[in-house]
C-alpha cells in the first residue's frame, strides 16, 4: 500500500549539524525548498569541536555572520600553549597547530579562524536559518528507510510517515541511517582515539592571565585545556577517569590552582576513529559531513570539512534546481570533495597530524579559490562574488568580459566587475584579461586578449 506523502520539498536534509545547517543555510539564500530533519528533541550541548577554520569564517563573512559568530568565542589565535602549568601560563611558548596566526591569514583572506564552540556556533546558524522562509526545521524526527525513484526520493520516518524531496542530503553523522539505507559502506575504523573529555566550569581565564591562545597543554600535570566559550573549558585530563571528583581535582593540579572552584558539567569517555565512504553519492542521494568522512579531533579539521562539504554540495544542487546548470554538475561534489577529505583522514590519524606545516594545511582549506586582495575600496576580491557567475576583468577588457559571460548564456546569471589595474595585474589578468569564477570563488575561464581559456569544468 502506498505511503501518504506527509511533507515534499526540493531538498530533505536528515541531520543538523554543520553539514546540515552549512547546506540548509546555502540552500535557503538561493530561495530553495528544503526541510531538515533531526532525530534529537533538542540540540547538542556538548561544545565538540572549539576551532572554525579562515575558508568557513569566509562563508560565515559573506552570510554577515563574522562578527555574531566571532562573540561567542575568545579573541585569541589558535595555536598550542605550553606551559607547566595555567598559573604559569607566562612561562610558555606558542606551537603552531596547523591553523595560520590572525596576523598570517590577513595575507591570504579577508578573515581569519575563530575559537569558538560548535554548539554555540550551530545555534548561530540555527537563528540565521530561522530568517529564511524556505526552510523549515523538524526536530525529533528519525529516518528509517531512503527509496529513490523516478521522480525523486522518499524517506520513511520511524513512526511511518513519508517525506518526499527531489534530493537527499545525508548528513545524520558517523552512523548514518541515510548511508545505511541506501547501501553504501565505509572503510574499517583506522587511527582510534579514545580518552576522558570533561565540561567543566571554572574562571581559568583568571589564572591564566592576559595569555589568549585556542588551547593550552600543561606538563607539570599533564592535560589540555579548549575555551568553549566564558569560564566553560572542555578539559582531557593525562588519565582517564570517570569520576568527576577526581576530573576536578586533576584540573586544579593542572591549572596550579589548588582551591580553584571548578564545576564538572559532563564527563564522557571519548572513542573517535577515522573513516570514508565508499562513495559520496547513491542516486540523487548524497552524504556530507561525517556520513561520508570522520576524522579524530587530531587536527581540529572535522566541523569544517563537514561545513565545507554541505556548502560545495548545497550550491551545485541550488544551480541545479534554479535551471542554472546540468545535473552533470553534480558530479563534481565528489570529484572535488573526496580528495580534501582522504587528506584530512588522513592527517587525523597521523600522530604528528596536529603540527602539520600551516601554509601547506591553509592551502588545503582555502582550495582553489581565487586570491585574496584589497580593492581599493577596501573590500576583498572575494566580496565580490555572487550567486551566479562572476567575471572579473582588467580595465580594458570589455570585450573579453562579454565573451566570457556569452559562453555561459542560458546558465547562471552573470556579474562583471571591472577592477582597477593593479588587482587586474596582481591577478595576472593585465589590462585587458579577464576572469570567470563560480560562486565558491574557483575560476574556471579566462581571457586574454584574443584567446579565451577555459581551466576547468564547472
Amino acid at each position: 500500500m502506498r505511503q501518504a506523502v506527509q511533507w515534499k520539498c526540493d531538498v530533505l536534509i536528515v541531520g543538523a549539524g554543520a553539514a546540515g545547517l552549512a547546506a540548509a543555510v546555502t540552500l535557503g539564500r538561493h530561495g530553495i525548498d528544503t526541510l531538515v530533519v533531526e532525530k534529537r528533541p533538542a540540540p547538542s550541548t556538548w561544545p565538540r569541536a572549539t576551532v572554525i577554520s579562515t575558508r568557513v569564517m569566509e562563508h560565515v563573512r559573506a552570510w554577515g555572520l563574522e562578527e555574531v559568530v566571532r562573540a561567542e568565542g575568545p579573541d585569541a589565535d589558535v595555536w598550542l600553549w605550553e606551559c607547566g602549568s595555567l598559573a604559569t601560563a607566562d612561562e610558555g611558548r606558542a606551537v603552531a597547530v596547523g591553523y595560520p596566526t590572525r596576523q598570517q591569514a590577513a595575507l591570504v583572506s579577508p578573515t581569519a579562524p575563530a575559537v569558538v564552540a560548535q554548539d554555540r556556533f550551530e545555534a548561530v546558524l540555527r537563528r540565521h536559518l530561522a530568517t529564511l522562509p524556505t526552510v523549515r526545521v523538524a526536530t525529533g524526527i528519525e529516518i528509517d528507510a531512503v527509496t529513490s525513484g523516478v521522480d525523486g526520493v522518499v524517506a520513511t520516518t520511524a513512526d511511518g510517515r513519508a517525506l518526499r524531496a527531489r534530493y537527499v542530503i545525508g548528513a545524520d553523522g558517523a552512523r548514518s541511517a541515510v548511508r545505511r539505507a541506501v547501501g553504501i559502506d565505509v572503510r574499517e575504523d583506522e587511527g582510534v582515539l579514545s580518552g576522558t573529555h570533561a565540561v567543566v566550569q571554572a574562571p581559568l581565564t583568571q589564572v591564566l592571565g592576559p595569555v589568549r591562545f585556542g588551547l593550552y597543554w600543561t606538563s607539570d600535570s599533564p592535560g589540555l585545556f579548549f575555551p568553549a566559550g566564558g569560564d566553560r573549558w572542555i578539559y582531557v585530563p593525562g588519565r582517564d577517569t570517570d569520576d568527576p571528583d577526581e576530573v576536578a581535582d586533576m584540573l586544579r593540579r593542572s591549572a596550579g590552582a589548588p582551591h580553584l572552584d571548578v564545576r564538572v558539567r559532563s564527563v564522557r569517555r571519548i572513542h573517535a576513529a577515522a573513516h570514508l565512504a565508499d562513495t559520496f553519492r547513491a542516486g540523487d542521494v548524497f552524504l556530507a559531513g561525517d556520513a561520508a568522512h570522520r576524522v579524530t579531533p587530531r587536527g581540529g579539521t572535522g566541523m569544517n570539512t563537514a561545513f565545507q562539504s554541505g556548502v560545495d554540495l548545497a550550491w551545485k544542487l541550488a544551480w541545479v534546481l534554479r535551471g542554472w546548470a546540468d545535473a552533470e554538475l553534480l558530479d563534481t561534489y565528489e570529484a572535488e570533495r573526496r580528495p580534501v577529505a582522504e587528506h584530512v583522514v588522513t592527517r587525523s590519524t597521523d600522530p604528528d597530524g596536529s603540527r602539520r606545516d600551516v601554509a601547506a594545511e591553509l592551502a588545503v582549506d582555502l582550495g582553489a579559490r581565487l586570491p585574496h586582495l584589497v580593492l581599493p575600496d577596501g573590500r576583498s576580491t572575494l566580496d565580490l562574488l555572487g550567486e551566479g557567475w562572476t567575471v572579473l576583468s582588467g580595465p580594458r577588457a570589455d570585450a573579453g568580459a562579454r565573451a566570457l559571460a556569452a559562453g555561459r548564456s542560458g546558465s547562471a546569471p552573470v556579474t562583471v566587475h571591472a577592477l582597477d589595474a593593479g588587482t587586474a595585474c596582481a591577478l595576472g589578468l593585465g589590462a585587458d584579461g579577464a576572469l570567470l569564477a563560480r560562486p565558491d570563488g574557483v575560476p574556471v575561464a579566462r581571457h586574454r586578449a584574443a584567446t579565451t581559456r577555459p581551466l576547468a569544468a564547472a
